[in-house]
């Protein structure tokens, strides 16, 4: 538990597009620019990168692969790109003069076969949430597969609640990878006091649907 980011929000950005990138700067809690490269090459002169300079979700176990993914899944689903466009992911560290860069790169049509139930996991985390701030237990229950006793469940909720900040905003994404057990998602709950609670949460198909096998707030 404690793991939390307060934000320091910069955007920077010369398109019209600052609402969107907004939201990228606050699930990375850092600054985001996004720019064609003008190039020579065919291959670079269709691609669209967008940099996250000094995000330090990674510090706290987020791996820099599962938010790229998530961050170009939102990306292609919000942002006016040509469909023949590759989506390139810079995730930048400055310390001083010195400067690194790890970058991924995405074809769209591989994005649209990752996000199929991205936006689905993203609506039920949020429905969870909501009903652990509402106190209302036994729903967040009904989510999950998690074979454990409703006192023993309603007691870890609990203390879930009582550790998350107040004034609850919404729930991000802001990591994601699919693996043999199902999806692995790190979560942030945003608040208005602009701090993001960060979780980790796997989530799997079940006969009635996607369901929550496991969570760590």
């Amino acid at each position: 538990m404690n793991k939390l980011i307060i934000a320091i929000l910069v955007i920077a950005t010369t398109s019209c597009s600052n609402g969107k990138l907004t939201k990228l700067s606050i699930n990375c809690l850092c600054s985001v620019s996004e720019h064609f490269v003008a190039s020579t090459d065919e291959e670079d002169n269709h691609t669209k990168e967008f940099s996250f300079t000094n995000s330090k979700l990674f510090d706290y176990g987020v791996a820099k692969e599962d938010f790229a993914l998530s961050s170009a899944i939102l990306i292609k689903n919000e942002f006016e790109i040509d469909s023949a466009s590759v989506i390139k992911i810079s995730l930048v560290t400055e310390n001083g003069n010195k400067k690194k860069t790890k970058s991924f790169t995405y074809e769209q049509e591989r994005i649209e076969q990752l996000s199929l139930k991205y936006y689905e996991i993203e609506t039920l985390i949020n429905e969870f949430v909501r009903n652990i701030y509402a106190n209302n237990f036994s729903e967040c229950r009904k989510l999950t597969d998690i074979q454990i006793e409703e006192e023993e469940f309603n007691s870890i909720m609990s203390q879930v609640l009582e550790w998350l900040e107040k004034e609850y905003i919404d729930t991000r994404i802001v990591g994601y990878s699919i693996s043999e057990l199902g999806y692995e998602i790190n979560g942030g709950v945003w608040t208005t006091n602009e701090i993001l609670n960060l979780f980790t949460m796997t989530l799997k198909e079940a006969d009635d649907g996607l369901k929550i096998i496991a969570f760590n707030f």
